[in-house]
């Protein structure tokens, strides 16, 4: 079954490697977008309604769980993965 999934990341490094790990795993997955902050992201979720988002914590504009929080308050109920490279 093929699913949908929206990366949003800040540094686009991070964004290239998480769709090449998918290409590489999971054919029958696309990638229906990327996002670079909190903004876009909303955005393009709201547009592409994506079974999973892969989701920075730290980005311009707003964080993962604020990003995530403002999607539920629209009524998305997508699953979102939120992954930082910081220690918290």
């Amino acid at each position: 079954m093929s699913k949908k999934i929206l990366i949003v990341d800040d540094h686009e490094v991070m964004r290239e490697g998480v769709r090449s790990l998918i290409a590489k795993s999971r054919r029958d997955w696309m990638i229906c977008g990327e996002a670079a902050d909190a903004e876009e992201a909303i955005r393009l979720a709201k547009g592409s309604q994506p079974d999973v988002i892969v989701m920075d914590m730290t980005m311009p504009g707003g964080s993962g769980l604020e990003a995530t929080a403002k999607l539920r308050q629209l009524g998305m109920r997508v699953p979102v993965l939120i992954f930082t490279m910081h220690e918290i």
